[in-house]
């Protein structure tokens, strides 16, 4: 949290930023977090009695870059946030919601990697997939009229906002390419490449594609008549822990169906595949969400 008052005056905070070349490691210059790289951030509430004894405390949330109509703390134009000197102002207390919720993507830099010329169940590379940028954050105190001092250092800090554009989805089933993709995740099968409209009798070979520089669990399943089913899937040889990509068949057999069931014996009807890819990735306050593909196909009577 921060104080009201330091020295007998009122309070100001910056954050500067300062990123570390990719091959030397070496720290470039610091610049202030500027008012386009901070998210609305809740630095504490104003609270007073109403008097109510149905509804006994008001609390309303101070901000900083918050929505309008918030109450708001002064942020200047070189990046110095005032505390709030209102009386009925508490600022917040241990490490959430915190001084600075920082908008990494506003840094700037981030190059989308194309896709175009990769399908499912084949590598993604080349190009090569994204890498960690490293940067130092630092923060600054003041009071009013007086020098600033350092008041902490995140010395390193890896962040990872760069996305894939033209991602090939929904296969050959009802191909798309979509832009603006945390990871990449592309499905697709064997037997209806080509033609998606193709139906599946006797045989069954998912193509999948899963990759991304901090590459977590990645599942398959199928819904469809006498569904859920599960998948074994056979990484490629050439596959890595970050670039994963192979071909996928069904796991039968499974109760109720006997030794021997097959493809062939699946109930005719509509059936949905879908890929789940989990990054390892966090905001700062939850995991990123997967990435995901889906494609149907319809199983025919045999």
């Amino acid at each position: 949290s921060i104080p009201k008052v330091l020295n007998g005056e009122p309070v100001q905070y910056r954050f500067d930023i300062a990123e570390y070349h990719p091959v030397t490691h070496i720290l470039g210059p610091a610049s202030p977090v500027t008012q386009a790289q901070i998210a609305r951030t809740v630095i504490g509430q104003r609270i007073v009695l109403t008097g109510d004894p149905l509804n006994p405390v008001k609390a309303d949330d101070w901000t900083v870059n918050g929505d309008p109509g918030e109450l708001a703390a002064t942020l200047s134009k070189d990046g110095w946030i005032h505390a709030p000197q209102d009386p009925h102002f508490y600022p917040h207390t241990g490490s959430l919601p915190g001084l600075l919720v920082l908008n990494s993507a506003a840094i700037g830099g981030w190059e989308p990697i194309d896709q175009s010329d990769n399908h499912a169940g084949h590598s993604t590379t080349p190009p090569p997939l994204a890498r960690n940028r490293q940067f130092q954050i630092r923060m600054w105190v003041r009071s009013d009229g007086r020098p600033a001092h350092l008041a902490g250092t995140c010395h390193r800090m890896a962040i990872d906002n760069s996305s894939y554009d033209n991602v090939r989805k929904g296969g050959s089933w009802a191909p798309q390419r979509l832009a603006g993709q945390a990871g990449i995740a592309m499905l697709d099968a064997r037997e209806l490449l080509g033609a998606g409209g193709n139906d599946v009798s006797d045989a069954l070979h998912v193509l999948y594609t899963a990759a991304h520089p901090h590459l977590g669990a990645i599942t398959l399943a199928m819904t469809g008549p006498g569904g859920p089913y599960g998948f074994l899937m056979n990484d490629n040889h050439g596959s890595s822990q970050q670039n994963r990509y192979g071909t996928a068949i069904l796991n039968l057999p499974a109760p109720p169906f006997p030794t021997g069931y097959t493809v062939g014996d699946l109930p005719a009807g509509a059936y949905v595949m879908t890929l789940s890819v989990h990054l390892r990735l966090t905001t700062g306050d939850n995991n990123a969400e997967p990435v995901t593909d889906q494609i149907a196909f319809y199983k025919m009577k045999t």
